[in-house]
């Protein structure tokens, strides 16, 4: 089975620059939602967003901190052959910044990409779960 990182957006801020935990709790959730169709086509999902869930006021760690402990992650996903699926969105302006961190280095390490919402997104998944019957 092979390994699939979930990435997408996770901070979202007000228009004063707090945090928006309401807006958080949509994206976390569209992130179990991505969880559960990579999941059907065969893939083992790894979802950061899950892993840390609203501990980052109890913590105190910066947004800089989690996005380099979230690249040491993907590095390790590059070893087992695994894959990054980025959620639709995480692009949109503005750009997510640990998600476009995430993207860039899924592709310098030569990792599968699935674009959430792409024409060939499900496909992409079976065949990636197909290749690896662990």
């Amino acid at each position: 089975m092979q390994p699939c990182y979930v990435a997408g957006r996770y901070r979202v801020y007000r228009e004063d620059g707090s945090l928006d935990l309401d807006a958080m709790v949509v994206e976390i959730n569209k992130e179990r939602a991505a969880a559960i169709r990579i999941a059907q086509c065969g893939l083992m999902p790894f979802c950061p967003l899950a892993n840390s869930v609203h501990i980052e006021g109890a913590v105190d760690w910066d947004a800089e901190k989690w996005i380099k402990g979230d690249l040491i992650v993907i590095k390790g996903f590059s070893f087992v052959q695994g894959a990054i699926y980025m959620r639709r969105g995480w692009d949109c302006p503005p750009a997510s910044e640990g998600a476009t961190k995430e993207y860039n280095l899924a592709l310098r390490l030569f990792m599968p990409v699935i674009l959430g919402g792409g024409k060939y997104e499900e496909e992409h998944m079976i065949s990636l779960g197909e290749r690896h019957d662990w």
